[in-house]
């Protein structure tokens, strides 16, 4: 084997073995950065990231995993089940000119680091919350629908949705 995974046992304290599998997973990082290049990551071990790729476009689905002891059974110490809010950034290796939060509608602001090729997004997420980021090419200029205005009640719409560049070319 290229290396060996430490087994780990639980010692009934939520805080110590969060630590300690913390630490376990570092050691992992470390082994793995020669031979592994991540294209999405975060600065906080709690911010779990997800990249899917169509075409050019890059979706990133973000799951924030920072809980705490709460008041049903984590008072005892042996699980943190509270949710709290975290902060990180998310670091994205893409030429993308623009990021999307799609769940809000709107553009995210990032920095782009042009000799290493990655976006620098950051997010907040609330307790258990999520987000899912769109990192396009080219930014959003315009919507086109077309298509009949009204539909009866029960009946079928049919028409077509394009998402145009500045140049009006579609997006993928």
């Amino acid at each position: 084997a290229d290396f060996k995974l430490v087994p780990f046992r639980r010692q009934k304290d939520a805080a110590a073995d969060k630590a300690q599998l913390l630490k376990l997973a570092a050691g992992i990082r470390q082994q793995l950065d020669s031979r592994y290049q991540r294209v999405v990551e975060t600065t906080s071990p709690n911010v779990v990231p997800h990249r899917r790729r169509a075409g050019s476009t890059d979706y990133v689905f973000l799951v924030n995993d920072a809980r705490e002891p709460g008041d049903y059974v984590g008072q005892y110490g042996l699980v943190h089940e509270q949710g709290v809010p975290t902060a990180a950034d998310v670091r994205l290796n893409s030429n993308a000119t623009a990021v999307y939060d799609l769940a809000t509608h709107q553009a995210v602001p990032f920095q782009h680091d042009a000799a290493t090729g990655h976006l620098t997004i950051p997010v907040t997420l609330g307790p258990c919350d999520g987000k899912l980021l769109m990192a396009v090419e080219k930014p959003i200029a315009s919507v086109l629908v077309s298509g009949p205005e009204n539909v009866a009640r029960g009946g079928t719409w049919s028409g077509s949705v394009q998402i145009l560049d500045s140049s009006k070319q579609s997006l993928d």
